[in-house]
């Protein structure tokens, strides 16, 4: 029982269902509303966790890597401005996901829980 837990809550097995879930609901708002819109959630989506884990990854590694402040300061603004840009594409396409058991949340709720998510499955060898 105890492998069982640890293979379902394993970082890797956690990504892959945050990831499906987020391309069948892309996929989804593709044939519900357009292709621009389904497009827009899936980019946003992967904007918004992409841009977290990199600058988790590059902070926990900064030892090893040599980084300076100043080095994870532009991270940081880059990894922010990725961010802005998903919270950007989700106000335009307006795209909701389809969670089964949970319903559907819009977008915005759907970017905050995939960067809450970034941090806890993100390692030192994700490091930019």
């Amino acid at each position: 029982m105890g492998a069982l837990l640890q293979a379902i809550f394993a970082r890797g097995f956690l990504v892959y269902v945050f990831g499906l879930i987020t391309i069948f609901s892309s996929v989804e708002t593709m044939f519900k509303k357009s292709v621009g819109n389904g497009i827009a959630a899936l980019v946003a989506s992967t904007l918004a966790f992409f841009a977290v884990a990199t600058f988790v990854g590059s902070y926990r590694a900064r030892r090893e890597k040599k980084y300076r402040v100043l080095d994870l300061f532009m991270i940081g603004m880059i990894a922010a401005l990725f961010i802005f840009g998903a919270f950007a594409l989700a106000y335009w396409s307006e795209f909701e996901i389809s969670v089964p058991g949970l319903g559907t949340m819009d977008g915005f709720n759907w970017l905050i829980i995939a960067m809450i998510l970034a941090p806890f499955l993100t390692r030192k060898e994700d490091a930019l």
